[in-house]
């Protein structure tokens, strides 16, 4: 889903001048690492608060590293899966995931998951994040019917307010990504019109940041107030520090799709280079950027 439209946002927008030079010319290391084999469509990259604890989630397929991308590890619950949105807790023992099979979660770093989506009017879940601080709130975007929340872990689920210029039909304005859950606040993506954001609960909702274009929306695990967003190849990556109000366009490596949030300086980011899949590193905020991994046979 996410390729296709990659393909279909070429040529529709403009790429802005980047602010930040990087240097994306780094040799891989010697040691050959081992990776799964993960299906076509790279979604999302996500960490906690262990900058070598990664999530890594496709369209059929997720996986789990915990020494910073060297070896992975197939999570078997969600073969099948599509992730087309994670979020992971601070301490890298909650996780939550979503696409278009509905919304999953663990509270054990991944070994077991919970479907928390069985009551939603739709499985096509294109948003879904929650509350960090708790995680019993959460807040989905189901395609074609709008923005609901859960209090008690997804058993009930309500509606909130129709969002302003929302059109399922039109691919580039419906919104997609990940959902930011911080107390009143609530703010998730879309791929061409900004951010939507709500300061009461989804009672109402604005649209901000129109030049601020992109999918996977991540907050900083040791750093509530610093956001990444990522997602769209033209458009590299944005990244705020005072909580989404300015933000920054840093580019991303030669290839590469999609960045985890930014922890301790630390920031990854996956994508393909030659149509073969990559695993980038960055010590300095994403300045500067090295490749830690080496391709794996196959494709995600």
């Amino acid at each position: 889903m996410k390729s296709r439209m990659y393909r279909m946002f070429v040529g529709f927008i403009c790429l802005t001048s980047f602010t930040v030079p990087f240097s994306a010319a780094a040799s891989a290391s010697s040691e050959a690492y081992a990776h799964p084999r993960l299906g076509k469509h790279l979604h999302e990259l996500t960490m906690g608060l262990n900058p070598c604890v990664l999530f890594l989630g496709t369209h059929g397929a997720s996986a789990i590293s915990h020494n910073c991308g060297r070896t992975w590890s197939r999570i078997p619950a969600l073969n099948g899966i599509d992730a087309m949105e994670a979020t992971m807790s601070p301490n890298g023992r909650i996780i939550g995931v979503a696409g278009h099979v509905g919304a999953r979660m663990s509270f054990n770093g991944g070994a077991t998951w919970k479907n928390v989506s069985r009551t939603l009017p739709a499985n096509d879940v294109h948003g879904f994040g929650f509350d960090l601080k708790n995680p019993q709130r959460l807040v989905a975007y189901v395609n074609g019917r709008g923005v609901y929340e859960s209090r008690d872990g997804g058993s009930h689920w309500t509606a909130l307010a129709p969002l302003p210029g929302a059109n399922p039909m039109a691919m580039m304005a419906m919104p997609m990504g990940d959902i930011m859950v911080q107390g009143n606040r609530i703010m998730f993506p879309s791929m061409a019109m900004g951010i939507y954001v709500s300061m009461d609960d989804g009672k109402t909702w604005q649209i901000e940041d129109t030049h601020v274009i992109g999918m996977n929306l991540h907050a900083s695990p040791d750093n509530s107030r610093q956001f990444v967003l990522s997602g769209m190849p033209e458009t590299g990556m944005f990244v705020s520090a005072d909580g989404g109000h300015t933000w920054k366009n840093y580019p991303l490596p030669l290839g590469a799709l999609v960045a985890g949030p930014i922890s301790e300086n630390t920031l990854y980011a996956a994508g393909y280079d030659n149509l073969r899949p990559y695993l980038w590193r960055s010590g300095d905020d994403g300045h500067t950027w090295k490749r830690v991994a080496l391709p794996w046979t196959g494709t995600w």
